[in-house]
C-alpha cells in the first residue's frame, strides 16, 4: 500500500484529542452515606458498569473517526504487487521480448522494438538484489543465455544489448507457455511474467479461435503484464510476394518475375518496384497508384547470359516505415545447358528401328538453337552414370527385369528429378506394379492396368478423346481438338484409378487414363500408356507429336529442382543426395559467410535450420569431382505485413487466464504501469468508514442520553414523593 499525500498521516495524532477530553471531563462524585436508601446500592454498581461501557464504546469510535479521517486524506492506495503472495518481497519474473518482424516499425525515429527494449531496462533498474530474471525473445537466432533465471541483472542486461529485431513472425502463445515453465522450477513466492509486444494479432495464431482453445496459455495465478509499444498504426505498402515463370533451367532462355504488391493502409499509396540480379538494378516500374486496400502486380521479362547461382530481388521505391516487407528476395539456379537422357533397353543397329528413334529425332529438332544436351543411353550404361546430371530420364519401353535396383530411381526422384516411362511390347504390368511397390510406390504415377488393344480388321480404332487443357504442357495443344483426335491407338497400357494415388490424368481414351503424372518428392514420375513408334500408334506422323515433345521437355526442366522459396525460420528440405558420406556440403549464407555442414543422417529428411536471416542460401555438394548447386530464398513472413492490432479484452482472452494487466507505452511507462496494478484507490473506502463511524456514535451517545434522562426523571419523581 502507498499513499498520494503521506504528510496527512501526521493528523492522526488528533486521534488523542477525545482521549484528553475523556480525561478532562472524568468527575469525581463524593461519597455521602444515606442509611434509608443503602438498598438502591446494587442498581447503582450495575448503572455504573453500563455507563463505563458507553463511554469506552464513545472514546473508541471518536478516536476511529480522527484516524480514518486522517488515513482517508493520505489517499491510500493498494498495489497488487503489495498482495500477501508470500512472507518475503524478493521475487520471479520473465521478461517475454517481442522481437517479430513488425516490431521493426519505426514511428518517430524510434522502433517499436526499441520502445520495448528501453522498458526492459527500466524495469531492470528497478530490480532489487535477489530478485531473479529471465528472458525470452520470440524469433532470431538463440541468445546467448540459458532461458532460467539469473539473479546477477547484468547477464540479462548484455542479452538484452544482443539481442535484435528478427525476420520471423512471433509464436506469443509458446513464448508464455515457456516462460511459465521457468517460474514453475523457482520457490521464490512472488512471481510474474512481462510480455512486451506491439498487439499484432499475427502473433498469436489466430487462424480459429475455436480450434486454438486447447492451445491457450496454461491457466496459473502468475500475473501478466503486457506492455503494449506500438503506438500508432502506420501507412504500409509491401512486397507481398513473387510469381517467378521459366521455360527451363538453363541460360539464355527469356524467364518473367511478377512482383505482387499491396497496401495495407486506409490511405491511398504511390510506389514503383525495381528489379535486382546479383545486386545490379535491371529495371523500374512506372508508377504504381494503390488505393487503400488494393493488390496489383507487375511483370518484369529478364534473361540470364552466365550459368550457376543467381540472386534476385524485387525492391520497393520509396520504403516506409515497414522496412521489413519493402524487399522480396528470389533464388535461381542455372545450367550451361538442359541435359535429357534417353534410356532405352538395347542399341539397335538400324537407328530406325529403335524403340526411342522418333523421341530422339523430336529432342534433336527442339534442341536447335535450344540449351538442351540429349544422351542416348542403354539400361547398362545409364547405371554407370549419375542420374543427378540429368533433368530428364525418358524411359523407353524398358523391362521390368532390366532395372536391377530401383534404389537410385527413387532417390532420383525424391530428390527432384523427371522419369517420363515410355511403354511398349517389353512391358508387363505385373511387374511394373511389384517395381514400384519395392520403391515404396514413387516410381509410377499409378498401377498399370491390362493392355487395352483394337483387332487390326477393326474399323473403329480408339483415339485420344481429351487432354487436360489447364496443364502448361498441353494447354497450346488442345485447340483445334483434331490434333490430338486424329491420333489413332491399336495399343496403349491405361493406368488404374489414378485419381485415388494422387496422380493428375493428362490425357484420356474413353474413360481410361493414358498419360498422367505424379508429383513425387521434389520431382514428378509421368506415364505415356503408348509408344512413340509405329507398332502401336500414328502418333509420331502427326503434327502434335514434335510440339508434345518439346513442350513436355521445356515443362518438366523448368519446374524446380527443390523448394526455392521459404519464409524466416522456417527449416529448409535439404536435397538427401547432400548427405552422402563421402559428399562435402557447404552452405554460403545470405552476408556471404560459408559454413561447413555435417553429415546427417540418411535415413531422415535433412534440414537447415538456421533460416533467420532473409535473402538467397546457396547450397553447394561436392562428391567425387562432381559439384551441385542448390538455392533458395527466405523472406519475412508476409502476414507481418497487414497490421491487425488485437484490443486488451482479445489479448486477454487469447492468453486465457485472469490475472493480466494490459499498460500502453508512455514517456513514464513504469509510472504507468504502476497506475495499473492499483487494486483500487481506498480514500472512499475510509471515508466511508468515517461516515459509519459518526453514525454509530451518534446511536450509542443519543442512547445514553436518553437513559441518563430517564434516570433524572425516575429521581425527580422520587424526591416529588
Amino acid at each position: 500500500m502507498t499513499f498520494v499525500a503521506p504528510l496527512f498521516l501526521l493528523a492522526t495524532v488528533a486521534a488523542a484529542i477525545p482521549v484528553l477530553l475523556h480525561m478532562i471531563n472524568r468527575q469525581q462524585a463524593d461519597v455521602v452515606p444515606f442509611g434509608s436508601l443503602r438498598f438502591l446500592q446494587v442498581s447503582v454498581q450495575r448503572t455504573r458498569k453500563r455507563k463505563y461501557i458507553h463511554d469506552l464504546l464513545l472514546l473508541l469510535l471518536r478516536v476511529a473517526v480522527f484516524t480514518l479521517i486522517a488515513v482517508g486524506l493520505s489517499r491510500p492506495i493498494l498495489h497488487r504487487s503489495a498482495l500477501p503472495f508470500g512472507s518475503t518481497t524478493r521475487k520471479a519474473i520473465v521478461i517475454v521480448l517481442d522481437n517479430s518482424a513488425s516490431m521493426g516499425t519505426i514511428i518517430e525515429s524510434v522502433s517499436r522494438f526499441d520502445r520495448a527494449t528501453q522498458f526492459a531496462e527500466q524495469l531492470l533498474g528497478e530490480l532489487e538484489s535477489g530478485d531473479a530474471v529471465a528472458l525470452i525473445a520470440t524469433g532470431g537466432p538463440q541468445l546467448g543465455i540459458d532461458e532460467t533465471l539469473y539473479t546477477n541483472h547484468e547477464v540479462i542486461l548484455q542479452a538484452l544489448g544482443e539481442c535484435s529485431v528478427s525476420w520471423e513472425r512471433a509464436d506469443l502463445r509458446a513464448a508464455l507457455d515457456r516462460a511459465h515453465r521457468i517460474l514453475e522450477k523457482s520457490r521464490l513466492p512472488n512471481k510474474e511474467i512481462y510480455l512486451l509486444t506491439d498487439m499484432q494479432a499475427a502473433s498469436w495464431n489466430t487462424a480459429d479461435d475455436a480450434a486454438n482453445e486447447q492451445e491457450k496459455t496454461r491457466s496459473s495465478d502468475v500475473p501478466i503484464i503486457v506492455v503494449d509499444v506500438h503506438t500508432a498504426v502506420v501507412p504500409n505498402v509491401a512486397v507481398r510476394g513473387w510469381t517467378l515463370e521459366k521455360t527451363a533451367n538453363a541460360v539464355g532462355l527469356p524467364m518473367k518475375v511478377t512482383a505482387e504488391v499491396v497496401n495495407t493502409s486506409t490511405v491511398k499509396q504511390v510506389r514503383h518496384v525495381e528489379l535486382y540480379l546479383d545486386n545490379v538494378r535491371q529495371a523500374t516500374s512506372p508508377i504504381l497508384q494503390l488505393d487503400p486496400g488494393a493488390t496489383t502486380r507487375h511483370p518484369f521479362v529478364f534473361t540470364l547470359r552466365s550459368a550457376g547461382v543467381h540472386r534476385g530481388e524485387l525492391r520497393l521505391i520509396p520504403g516506409d516505415a515497414q522496412a521489413f516487407d519493402d524487399r522480396r528476395y528470389f533464388a535461381l539456379v542455372l545450367a550451361k545447358s538442359i541435359r535429357v537422357a534417353v534410356v532405352q533397353k538395347e542399341r539397335q543397329e538400324v537407328p530406325y528401328l529403335a524403340d526411342s528413334f522418333y523421341l530422339e529425332e523430336a529432342l534433336e529438332v527442339a534442341s536447335s538453337g535450344w540449351a538442351l544436351d540429349v544422351d542416348v543411353v542403354t539400361i547398362d550404361a545409364l547405371t554407370r552414370k549419375s542420374l543427378s546430371d540429368y533433368a530428364i530420364v525418358f524411359c523407353v519401353n524398358l523391362p521390368a527385369d532390366s532395372i536391377r535396383s530401383v534404389g537410385p530411381l527413387r532417390d532420383y526422384v525424391q530428390q527432384g528429378g523427371h522419369i517420363f516411362w515410355i511403354a511398349g511390347d517389353s512391358i508387363v504390368p505385373e511387374a511394373y506394379n511389384n517395381m514400384d511397390e519395392q520403391a515404396g510406390g514413387g516410381l509410377l504415377p499409378a498401377p498399370l492396368d491390362a493392355a487395352r488393344e483394337q483387332p487390326g480388321e477393326a474399323q473403329d480404332v480408339p483415339t485420344i478423346g481429351w487432354l487436360d487443357q489447364d496443364h502448361p504442357a498441353l494447354a497450346p495443344l488442345t485447340d483445334p481438338p483434331s490434333l490430338y483426335r486424329s491420333v489413332l491407338l491399336r495399343r496403349y497400357l491405361p493406368l488404374r484409378e489414378p485419381a485415388q494415388h494422387g496422380a493428375r490424368v493428362l490425357a484420356r481414351v474413353g474413360e481410361d487414363a493414358l498419360i498422367a503424372q505424379r508429383p513425387v518428392g521434389s520431382g514428378s514420375v509421368v506415364w505415356f500408356g503408348t509408344t512413340m513408334h509405329m507398332d502401336w500408334t500414328n502418333l509420331p506422323v502427326k503434327p502434335i507429336f514434335l510440339p508434345l515433345v518439346a513442350q513436355f521437355t521445356f515443362h518438366l526442366a523448368g519446374t524446380g529442382t527443390s523448394q526455392n522459396d521459404g519464409t524466416a525460420g522456417t527449416p529448409w528440405p535439404m536435397p538427401v543426395r547432400a548427405t552422402r558420406p563421402t559428399a562435402r556440403s557447404q552452405m554460403r549464407l545470405p552476408d556471404g559467410q560459408r559454413i561447413d555442414l555435417p553429415h546427417a543422417d540418411r535415413a531422415k529428411q535433412p534440414q537447415y535450420e538456421q533460416t533467420h536471416e532473409v535473402g538467397v542460401y546457396h547450397l553447394r555438394v561436392t562428391d567425387a569431382g562432381t559439384t551441385h548447386d542448390f538455392a533458395f530464398s527466405i523472406n519475412p513472413d508476409s502476414g507481418e505485413s497487414v497490421f491487425r492490432l488485437l484490443t486488451p479484452e482479445e489479448l486477454t482472452r487469447r492468453i486465457g487466464q485472469n490475472h493480466v494487466t494490459v499498460v500502453s507505452h508512455t514517456t513514464d511507462i513504469l509510472a504507468s504501469l504502476r497506475q495499473a496494478q492499483q487494486v483500487g484507490d481506498l480514500w472512499e473506502f475510509f471515508l466511508a468508514c468515517v461516515l459509519v463511524a459518526l453514525v454509530v456514535e451518534s446511536f450509542v451517545s443519543n442512547r445514553q442520553s436518553a437513559k441518563a434522562a430517564e434516570g433524572d426523571a425516575s429521581h425527580a419523581l422520587a424526591d416529588s414523593s
